[in-house]
Protein backbone atom coordinates (compact mmCIF):
# COMPACT_ATOMS: atom_id res chain seq x y z
CA UNK A 1 0.00 0.00 0.00
CA UNK A 2 1.39 3.38 -0.97
CA UNK A 3 1.69 6.25 1.49
CA UNK A 4 -0.93 8.27 -0.42
CA UNK A 5 -3.40 5.36 -0.28
CA UNK A 6 -2.81 4.99 3.44
CA UNK A 7 -3.31 8.73 3.98
CA UNK A 8 -6.53 8.71 1.99
CA UNK A 9 -7.83 5.74 4.02
CA UNK A 10 -7.06 7.51 7.30
CA UNK A 11 -8.76 10.72 6.13
CA UNK A 12 -11.87 8.82 5.03
CA UNK A 13 -11.99 6.95 8.36
CA UNK A 14 -11.69 10.19 10.37
CA UNK A 15 -14.39 11.95 8.33
CA UNK A 16 -16.68 8.92 8.72
CA UNK A 17 -16.23 8.83 12.51
CA UNK A 18 -16.86 12.58 12.78
CA UNK A 19 -19.97 12.30 10.60
CA UNK A 20 -21.38 9.43 12.64
CA UNK A 21 -20.68 11.37 15.85
CA UNK A 22 -22.45 14.45 14.49
CA UNK A 23 -25.52 12.43 13.48
CA UNK A 24 -25.73 10.73 16.88
CA UNK A 25 -25.27 13.94 18.89
CA UNK A 26 -27.81 15.90 16.82
CA UNK A 27 -30.69 13.66 17.84
CA UNK A 28 -31.58 12.52 14.32
CA UNK A 29 -31.33 8.86 15.30
CA UNK A 30 -33.64 9.20 18.31
CA UNK A 31 -36.16 11.19 16.26
CA UNK A 32 -36.12 8.56 13.53
CA UNK A 33 -36.61 5.74 16.03
CA UNK A 34 -39.49 7.59 17.73
CA UNK A 35 -41.14 8.15 14.36
CA UNK A 36 -40.77 4.57 13.17
CA UNK A 37 -41.83 2.90 16.42
CA UNK A 38 -44.44 5.28 17.86
CA UNK A 39 -45.43 7.60 15.03
CA UNK A 40 -44.17 10.81 16.66
CA UNK A 41 -43.60 13.39 13.92
CA UNK A 42 -40.24 15.10 14.61
CA UNK A 43 -40.41 18.77 15.59
CA UNK A 44 -44.13 18.66 16.44
CA UNK A 45 -46.37 17.25 19.14
CA UNK A 46 -48.42 15.40 16.52
CA UNK A 47 -48.50 11.61 16.46
CA UNK A 48 -49.75 9.38 13.68
CA UNK A 49 -52.46 6.84 14.38
CA UNK A 50 -51.55 3.15 14.67
CA UNK A 51 -53.49 2.41 11.47
CA UNK A 52 -51.44 4.96 9.55
CA UNK A 53 -48.20 3.53 10.90
CA UNK A 54 -49.35 0.01 9.96
CA UNK A 55 -50.06 1.17 6.42
CA UNK A 56 -46.68 2.92 6.30
CA UNK A 57 -44.87 -0.22 7.48
CA UNK A 58 -46.80 -2.31 4.95
CA UNK A 59 -45.77 0.00 2.11
CA UNK A 60 -42.14 -0.04 3.26
CA UNK A 61 -42.16 -3.84 3.53
CA UNK A 62 -43.73 -4.14 0.08
CA UNK A 63 -41.11 -1.91 -1.49
CA UNK A 64 -38.25 -3.81 0.18
CA UNK A 65 -39.65 -7.25 -0.71
CA UNK A 66 -40.35 -6.31 -4.32
CA UNK A 67 -36.83 -4.92 -4.65
CA UNK A 68 -35.32 -8.11 -3.23
CA UNK A 69 -37.52 -10.27 -5.45
CA UNK A 70 -36.72 -8.38 -8.63
CA UNK A 71 -32.98 -8.37 -7.91
CA UNK A 72 -32.98 -12.12 -7.23
CA UNK A 73 -34.92 -12.80 -10.44
CA UNK A 74 -32.49 -10.58 -12.37
CA UNK A 75 -29.54 -12.44 -10.83
CA UNK A 76 -30.98 -15.84 -11.73
CA UNK A 77 -31.65 -14.74 -15.30
CA UNK A 78 -28.06 -13.53 -15.68
CA UNK A 79 -26.67 -16.79 -14.23
CA UNK A 80 -28.75 -19.54 -15.86
CA UNK A 81 -26.14 -22.27 -15.41
CA UNK A 82 -26.00 -21.85 -11.64
CA UNK A 83 -29.73 -22.48 -11.24
CA UNK A 84 -29.64 -26.11 -12.38
CA UNK A 85 -28.99 -28.66 -9.68
CA UNK A 86 -29.10 -31.82 -11.79
CA UNK A 87 -27.47 -32.25 -15.14
CA UNK A 88 -29.82 -32.69 -18.05
CA UNK A 89 -30.14 -36.30 -19.16
CA UNK A 90 -29.24 -37.07 -22.73
CA UNK A 91 -32.28 -37.89 -24.83
CA UNK A 92 -32.77 -41.46 -25.95
CA UNK A 93 -32.45 -42.18 -29.65
CA UNK A 94 -35.72 -42.16 -31.56
CA UNK A 95 -35.08 -45.43 -33.43
CA UNK A 96 -38.04 -47.19 -31.84
CA UNK A 97 -40.41 -44.79 -33.57
CA UNK A 98 -38.72 -45.43 -36.91
CA UNK A 99 -39.27 -49.18 -36.51
CA UNK A 100 -42.92 -48.73 -35.60
CA UNK A 101 -43.49 -46.55 -38.67
CA UNK A 102 -41.81 -49.12 -40.96
CA UNK A 103 -43.96 -52.00 -39.64
CA UNK A 104 -47.28 -50.32 -40.28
Amino acid sequence: MKASDYRASVIIAIISVLGIGAVISSGVISSLILFLLMGVVPGTSYTLSPETMLILWGVIAGIVLSGLGSSSVRYLREQPGKLRIHKKRPQLPRRRYARAAAQS
